[in-house]
């Protein structure tokens, strides 16, 4: 209780963290998109909760459907506390860089994460994403991990929710209900 534990994709970013912390200043916004499209009724009723349980529904979230777009993260980016996706995400073994989370009709990969400054999470408690193996890494640079979760935490997340399986559609609707 008195330590929290923090689980670091990456030591490098260990000082960017902490100096973070310093900072003392933090935003107090939340944003709730998903799902991209219509083949996840489950995300949809989970959106639709939280929305209700954030006092959101009056601001017109969540941001779903068509209405899932990356210029919606974009503009609340700096101003966020909490961010939760329900929608897809996928984890490219090949090339990691290339790693994404759906919007509708648009991905956002790791790569445009780490070099689109206008991604900036800085303050941001959580990240979760309610996605598909949105948590999967590889080793890359100096045996560190590589994957969603850190580029997450590079952009400035303080802490992030992800995945190591598959998310059943279903159990977002159970949980989002329970």
């Amino acid at each position: 209780e008195r330590y929290p534990l923090v689980y670091l994709a990456n030591a490098a970013l260990a000082p960017t963290l902490l100096k973070r912390r310093q900072t003392g200043e933090r935003p107090t916004g939340r944003l709730v998109m998903g799902p991209p499209g219509k083949e996840l009724p489950g995300a949809w009723v989970e959106t639709q909760g939280l929305a209700e349980a954030w006092g959101l529904k009056e601001a017109g979230q969540p941001y779903a459907l068509e209405e899932m777009r990356l210029r919606v993260l974009r503009d609340h980016a700096r101003r966020l506390e909490r961010v939760h996706l329900a929608t897809h995400s996928r984890f490219n073994d090949e090339d990691y860089l290339q790693s994404y989370i759906q919007f509708s009709q648009e991905w956002l990969t790791l790569a445009g994460l780490i070099s689109d400054e206008t991604m900036d999470f800085h303050g941001m408690r959580l990240f979760y994403l309610s996605s598909c193996e949105s948590g999967r890494a590889r080793s890359g640079v100096a045996d560190e991990l590589q994957g969603l979760v850190w580029a997450l935490i590079y952009a400035g997340a303080g802490a992030v929710m992800a995945s190591l399986w598959p998310v059943d559609d279903g159990a977002a609707e159970y949980m989002a209900s329970a």
